[in-house]
C-alpha cells in the first residue's frame, strides 16, 4: 500500500510538532509544509526532509490529507479549497470563528466523503 501523502498548513509552534511527528511514522508520506514566511517554511521543510510552500494551493493537488494549524481566522477559506477537492484534514481547534462555517465546512466534508 503506499504512503498516506499528508502536508501541514502553518509551522508554527503547533505546525512544527504535527510535522516532527508526521515525519516519523511509517506508511505517511510529509509532502510538504506551507508558512506565510517563506523562511520559517524552509526551515521546518530542511528539517523534515519535505518540500517547504508559501501558499496552501500549491500544496493542494500533491497531497492525500492535511493538517491545518493557521489563525482560526483562515480556518474556513483554506478548509473549503481542500475539501472542495475531496482531501481529508485536521483542523486544529477551534474548527472556526462562527458555527455557521464550521457547519458549512462539516456539510461540503460529508458531501465528498472526507
Amino acid at each position: 500500500m503506499p504512503d498516506l501523502k499528508i502536508g501541514v498548513i502553518g509551522v508554527g509552534h503547533l505546525g512544527q510538532q504535527h510535522a516532527r511527528i508526521l515525519s516519523s511514522l511509517k506508511g505517511v508520506q510529509l509532502v510538504g509544509v506551507v508558512d506565510a514566511s517563506r523562511q520559517q517554511a524552509e526551515n521546518i521543510a530542511m528539517r523534515y526532509s519535505t518540500t517547504p510552500y508559501t501558499s496552501h494551493l500549491e500544496l493542494l493537488p500533491k497531497v492525500d490529507a492535511a493538517i491545518i494549524v493557521v489563525p482560526t481566522r483562515f480556518h474556513f477559506d483554506v478548509a473549503r479549497d481542500f475539501l472542495e477537492q475531496g482531501k481529508a484534514l485536521l483542523i486544529e481547534k477551534p474548527i472556526t470563528i462562527e458555527p455557521e462555517k464550521a457547519y458549512q465546512l462539516c456539510e461540503l466534508a460529508k458531501s465528498k466523503n472526507t
